[in-house]
């Protein structure tokens, strides 16, 4: 049993990081949330970042769940990334996402990751292999998704494996300046 399995069997928290905004779909996460939470109560909905729309995200009516939503607030990447690798696993919601940078530090810290079927996230997450993949907006599906991440610990060690790998090959800092360097040559006349 690695770190990361430890981790994720004796603190189930479930991770979010962003700015507090609608087009971050945490609204759905919280819901979703409050679904599993019945039938799971160790569980620990752990959302970092701050924005406009605490108090609105604050109010939404839980049942059992509101005492295990903790909002952190801003805190530093440090301590982001530390929140990553101990979690069960990390949900990027979102309604639209140009590029998913909070998929790929995920990624890079071996964290499984769960992500809306749209946009940047999709590209970057392969359902099935590097992470999993939920229609966007449906909470229903985002608590069937964490729930089988919570069940099944092959299959959570599996997508955080692959999804480790997929930063490595395409989003670590050696493979992009290659790329980036590459690109620019093209462009040299």
């Amino acid at each position: 049993v690695n770190d990361f399995d430890k981790n994720a069997k004796t603190n189930p928290n479930i991770v979010f990081a962003g700015r507090l905004h609608q087009s971050k779909g945490i609204d759905v996460l919280i819901k979703a949330f409050n679904i599993l939470h019945i039938e799971y109560p160790t569980l620990t909905l752990e959302i970092i970042g701050d924005g406009a729309l605490r108090p609105e995200l604050e109010k939404i009516p839980l049942d059992s769940a509101k005492k295990r939503v903790i909002f952190r607030g801003k805190v530093l990447k440090g301590e982001v990334l530390k929140s990553f690798c101990e979690s069960l696993c990390v949900v990027i919601p979102s309604t639209a996402e140009a590029f998913g940078f909070t998929v790929i530090e995920s990624m890079s810290m071996k964290a499984c990751t769960i992500g809306a079927n749209n946009t940047g996230i999709m590209e970057i997450i392969q359902d099935g292999i590097s992470g999993l993949l939920f229609e966007t907006g449906d909470e229903e599906d985002l608590a069937r998704k964490i729930e089988v991440i919570y069940r099944d610990e092959n299959l959570r060690n599996y997508l955080s494996q692959g999804g480790y790998k997929r930063f490595q090959d395409h989003y670590s800092t050696q493979v992009a300046i290659k790329r980036d360097f590459n690109f620019f040559q093209k462009l040299l006349c």
